[in-house]
């Protein structure tokens, strides 16, 4: 076996395991938010990407179909679409990594998820929607010497 095709299924290896890592982080993310669904986009906006030299290897997202039951209409510089969409689209064109190496990105796309986070507009309070997993990405990022993990 030429050594090319070792290392590259050792590469495949790695990004099926953080593929597999970044579906249990999302999954845990969905469970224990703190927001509320109404039409599923915010849901559908989970999703996690792995990358090696910078380059998008394999994409998750919470479940296998979509559960959105209607796309967000837009506004001003809020896109119009679906949670689906806005993670496709954040991994295949706004998102570019410069690892060298391996790097896994969880995300919750949906435009409002920032505001929510940090309590902004007219939010009364703050409400947790990807952050509170932050320590199950902290404790994945140190199994890899130089791994390099976002939680966006």
């Amino acid at each position: 076996m030429a050594l090319s095709n070792l290392l590259q299924r050792q590469i495949n290896r790695i990004v099926d395991y953080l593929g597999r890592e970044g579906d249990r982080i999302i999954k845990l993310a969905a469970r224990t938010a703190e927001t509320t669904e109404r039409t599923g986009n915010q849901g559908d906006a989970y999703g996690w990407g792995v990358f090696y030299n910078g380059s998008l290897k394999k994409i998750g997202f919470w479940t296998p179909l979509p559960a959105a039951h209607k796309a967000h209409k837009g506004y001003g510089d809020v896109p119009d679409g679906t949670g689906r969409q806005w993670v496709t689209e954040f991994f295949r064109g706004e998102y570019e990594s410069k690892s060298k190496g391996f790097e896994l990105v969880c995300v919750n796309a949906a435009f409002y998820t920032a505001i929510q986070e940090r309590g902004g507009g007219r939010l009364k309070h703050k409400w947790r929607v990807i952050s509170q997993v932050y320590s199950d990405v902290d404790a994945l990022k140190k199994k890899f010497k130089g791994a390099e993990t976002r939680l966006l």
